[in-house]
């Protein structure tokens, strides 16, 4: 079951990186890839709940604003 799970988030990720690069010119660009981000992180959550041995991620900026958070998010190592 783990082969079929992580082979759709590989491919869920390539995606969702690639078509956010490609429109990164674009103001959306931006914003599609910090979900994307955040879909990883979240998919890995989901690989944690199987049991999979993935650390959970630091939150180093746990006050500030929204922008803050959306840039510390791609310097995150664990992300």
């Amino acid at each position: 079951m783990t082969f079929p799970l992580r082979v759709a988030h590989f491919v869920v990720l390539v995606i969702g990186v690639s078509i956010s690069a490609s429109l990164i010119v674009l103001v959306i660009g931006l914003s599609l890839l910090a979900l994307t981000l955040l879909l990883g992180r979240g998919l890995a959550a989901v690989e944690r709940l199987l049991g999979a041995d993935i650390p959970a991620p630091a939150y180093p900026f746990r006050t500030g604003s929204v922008f803050d958070h959306v840039r510390a998010l791609p310097v995150n190592r664990q992300t």
